[in-house]
């Protein structure tokens, strides 16, 4: 039944008139319809804030998987895991798994390469996304940028960098390369991946934020709002956003920590990206995608990232968001293997101090 569709409430609004974050409450093992794995009711609250009740039910084994649904009130148990296609070198069982078409001796075979006629970048190899041509009115599969060249863009058309890169001004840089205080286009250049806008509408890389008067790792409970601050250029700035509401029984609301409440986690992906020189999977993947031998780095930094990102999402969920929601997390969260304490002298001088401590209460 496991699945990584997350359901990404956006566009709610088109079911909902409501003009507040809805809260969401998850219920595990109901009894539902044959086949219908997932449920999506709505209601409101005293206050007119929108709730929505998922309600899922195991599926059978003949159909093992659930197809969970943006749209629809209700989603259905499949036959076939429906994920995104698979891509080159990536193992599968039948034909229409590879968005080749071709799948030969278990794995999927090649699309389209460089300056082959594509529409969109799934059409296109890995390395290659699927870009405009300057001299024909055309859309060809064109090589991802490497670290150090330059025409690149962020988002949108024009050419992108690899996975593990990420475009600074129109040049392919290292995640994390710039200082505080540069100036740049996207967040994910700073090693705080965190940005100032200043009164031009430019931005720079910057502190991260923190809550105010907290700091913890831990998601915080609140009501309404939640105060950050950060500092830049040696003056404090102050902003609050929404609650963000985690995806339990309860549809409990929390404060997600700010950047600078999370260093270790961005130092963790910071450090898995450059230390990696390609990615091999597809573009419209992420660097994270599981191809090849998978380590110990690689589920610390892509646990790392997912709390960075989504950290209400990840924490305290009811087991059938674990099992449908965000089962990559968690299946990695099970396998990714927590070093073990150093007993260096610190930690031999503090168990000294306790068991004194113990015999002179004795």
């Amino acid at each position: 039944m496991k699945t990584f569709f997350f359901i990404l409430l956006v566009g709610i609004n088109l079911f909902l008139q409501v003009n507040c974050i809805s809260k969401r409450i998850y219920k595990c093992n109901q009894t539902l319809d044959k086949n219908v794995c997932s449920k999506m009711d709505i209601s409101a609250d005293d206050q007119k804030k929108a709730i929505l009740t998922f309600s899922f039910s195991p599926c059978p084994k003949e159909s093992p998987f659930c197809e969970l649904s943006v749209t629809d009130e209700v989603s259905m148990c499949t036959f076939n895991r429906s994920e995104p296609y698979l891509f080159k070198d990536e193992n599968c069982t039948y034909d229409f798994e590879c968005h080749s078409g071709i799948c030969l001796n278990k794995v999927c075979q090649s699309a389209k390469t460089s300056g082959q006629n594509c529409v969109y970048d799934t059409e296109c190899d890995p390395g290659y996304s699927c870009e405009k041509d300057l001299l024909m009115p055309l859309t060809t599969c064109k090589p991802l940028l490497t670290l150090g060249q330059t025409g690149c863009v962020s988002q949108g058309i024009g050419l992108k960098c690899f996975q593990n890169l990420t475009c600074h001004l129109g040049t392919c840089v290292r995640i994390g390369s710039l200082e505080i205080g540069t100036k740049t286009n996207t967040p994910y250049a700073c090693k705080t991946f965190s940005l100032h806008e200043d009164t031009n509408g430019d931005t720079f890389c910057s502190e991260g934020s923190k809550l105010v008067g907290i700091n913890t790792k831990e998601p915080v409970k609140c009501n309404n709002s939640c105060s950050y601050s950060y500092n830049y250029s040696k003056t404090i700035y102050n902003y609050t956003t929404n609650c963000s509401y985690g995806l339990d029984e309860t549809g409990t609301a929390y404060c997600h920590p700010g950047k600078g409440n999370m260093m270790e986690a961005i130092s963790n992906v910071i450090k898995w990206a450059n230390q990696t020189k390609e990615m091999k999977c597809h573009y419209t993947r992420n660097m994270w995608c599981p191809i090849g031998n998978l380590t110990n780095d690689y589920y610390l930094s892509f646990l790392s990232y997912l709390n960075i990102t989504k950290f209400t999402d990840v924490y305290k969920n009811s087991p059938c968001v674990q099992e449908n929601l965000h089962s990559k997390y968690y299946d990695a969260l099970k396998k990714y293997i927590p070093p073990k304490p150093v007993f260096g002298m610190n930690y031999v001088i503090e168990l000294i101090s306790s068991l004194l401590i113990g015999l002179l209460i004795i």
